[in-house]
């Protein structure tokens, strides 16, 4: 299970990573995240967010409506808000009661190195109030070491500060520490060589370290 990380900086990471485009990288998918709950008294459930995924390389999701039309709202926008928790993509979407409502946001995941890599999406009625919410943690995924393509995964609400680590990196980190010296080797590059499955964890790792 991911965990905060309470290590600082270690190792030095190559130029490519620092200097990554949004034309060096292709949209992985996107997986749904639990909605969470309205504050205080809750309405009736009349929406959720299901099986968000990619088409087109953009994100898409499917939400279903309660079939009691009378709880429906007028009109609903389904926004996307960046990791600074700015809204970045948003479209306009009609209730349907007892209907499934394809949706697809355009932009919705655009230069997360700069906004950051916890986003969320959210449903809301006409008046701003949430319907439904979705966080999802976008990440790398590296095959070569030198371009790197995204994915998305269920997230969890954190302070945006906050690096996420496996318990798997963090052991691979501190053998290399111990071996090499904390700031003295390449961390994108010696990781993968002692455990090649967390190559995408540590480039994602070392890019929010180093923005």
């Amino acid at each position: 299970m991911p965990r905060h990380s309470s290590r600082g900086p270690t190792g030095l990471v190559p130029s490519w990573l620092r200097s990554l485009t949004v034309s060096s990288f292709a949209l992985g998918g996107l997986l749904a995240a639990p909605a969470q709950a309205a504050q205080g008294e809750e309405p009736p459930a009349v929406a959720a967010l299901l099986d968000v995924s990619l088409e087109d390389g953009e994100l898409t999701a499917r939400i279903p409506w309660t079939d009691q039309e009378e709880d429906l709202p007028g009109s609903t926008r389904l926004v996307s808000y960046d990791g600074k928790n700015s809204p970045n993509a948003g479209v306009e979407v009609t209730p349907k009661a007892g209907e499934i409502s394809h949706v697809k946001v355009f932009g919705a995941l655009d230069k997360p190195w700069d906004t950051g890599w916890a986003q969320k999406r959210v449903l809301e009625d006409a008046k701003g109030q949430p319907l439904a919410t979705q966080a999802y943690d976008i990440g790398l995924d590296c095959a070569d070491g030198k371009e790197c393509g995204l994915t998305v995964s269920p997230g969890i609400t954190s302070d945006s500060d906050v690096v996420h680590v496996s318990g798997e990196l963090d052991a691979v980190v501190t053998q290399l520490n111990e071996q090499h010296g904390e700031g003295e080797y390449d961390l994108v590059e010696e990781v993968p060589k002692a455990a090649p499955h967390l190559r995408d964890e540590v480039a994602l790792y070392a890019h929010q370290l180093y923005p």
